[in-house]
């Protein structure tokens, strides 16, 4: 299935973070497990791995966070973030173990105009209501920070990580 491929972008998942108490076993199911066999099947095909993760598994923080912070920094409180923090670690595992070459990206929440927009996120819910004229309402404090990416820069970035030497790609988590 992988014959000739340079790298394998892996960005299928179930995504929604509150949702996901109310279906966790599907959002395992569905996330986890695709992640191993995309990720099998790149370590068989020798193929590049770039598999997006969630900046959900910081979980609520008071400072800032980074990429190379602790594992008990790390405070994951939902299924969905659980299961991100998870295909990290078996991403991880794969790396130093078997040689998988790979990288887990911490995207932030991605925002703009796309076929599968979803409005459940604050930045992309404030776009409709402004686009509507209605009055802005998040059902978040104001002061809440929170990490986001254009549509329109995310695949400058993914370019970026499909030109970086295959020497440079061993389990690096970022932002």
């Amino acid at each position: 299935m992988l014959q000739d491929a340079h790298a394998v972008i892996h960005l299928a998942a179930i995504t929604d973070a509150a949702g996901s108490f109310d279906k966790a076993a599907q959002v395992e199911a569905n996330n986890y497990q695709a992640t191993k066999k995309v990720a099998e099947a790149c370590l068989e095909a020798g193929v590049r791995l770039i598999a997006l993760s969630s900046t959900s598994v910081y979980g609520t923080q008071n400072e800032v966070v980074a990429e190379d912070c602790s594992p008990e920094e790390l405070k994951p409180q939902s299924p969905y973030a659980l299961t991100k923090l998870k295909e990290e670690e078996l991403i991880a595992q794969l790396c130093a173990q078997r040689g998988l070459k790979a990288i887990s990206c911490r995207f932030g929440t991605i925002f703009g105009a796309s076929p599968g927009m979803r409005f459940h996120t604050a930045v992309n819910k404030f776009c409709w209501q402004a686009v509507m004229g209605s009055r802005l309402r998040s059902g978040v404090p104001l002061m809440t920070k929170s990490a986001h990416i254009s549509i329109c820069s995310m695949p400058r970035g993914l370019s970026r990580l499909l030109s970086a030497k295959t020497s440079s790609m061993a389990g690096f988590i970022m932002c």
